[in-house]
């Protein structure tokens, strides 16, 4: 009688089919270098910071990474809040109570020229084979006209502005 004793086992297109528990074998990861902002009251997409990824098998795990620069207008500081999503459904968010928002994290007030970085770290079993989306939303969520700005400091004018870059990765961990 043989034994066979393998780490990996990989599919003729190259997809890996088999690997031991806890390796990541695939990573995705998009990077946004543009400016983003929105005023909007319901959770609005964050143009190019998404990434999307198509699992090995329904039993893995999808690490996601998120960075991402943002300010928020002076006058209405007191709550924009952002958000992960995999495809339509809000994932990794605080429990309802009350009227409370309920988000990923909320972008805290910044004069004009400050920047804070918001991250995000969060293992999701998306239990599916099909190609995935993560992506980032944001909102004002006293729908008071607060402005989110993705990549760039409330004040671009002369030497006080910043520009910035932001990024989402994707890992499939083996289940």
């Amino acid at each position: 009688m043989s034994t066979l004793k393998t780490n990996k086992i990989v599919s003729p297109d190259g997809r890996t089919l088999l690997n031991s528990t806890g390796s990541v074998i695939q990573v995705v990861s998009a990077v946004k270098t543009d400016v983003f902002s929105t005023t909007a009251s319901t959770y609005t997409a964050v143009t190019g910071l998404s990434a999307s990824i198509t699992p090995n098998s329904a039993s893995n795990k999808i690490l996601v990474l998120v960075d991402f620069a943002a300010a928020v207008s002076d006058t209405h500081w007191d709550r924009v809040e952002w958000a992960l999503f995999r495809g339509a459904t809000q994932v990794y968010l605080g429990d309802a109570s009350g009227s409370a928002g309920r988000a990923t994290g909320k972008i805290p007030y910044s004069n004009a020229s400050v920047q804070f970085r918001e991250t995000c770290v969060f293992l999701d079993s998306p239990a599916t084979t099909s190609s995935t989306t993560y992506q980032i939303y944001v909102r004002d969520g006293n729908a008071d006209g607060g402005t989110a700005y993705i990549n760039q400091s409330r004040n671009t004018n002369g030497a006080s502005g910043t520009l910035s870059a932001s990024s989402i990765i994707l890992m499939e961990v083996c289940g």
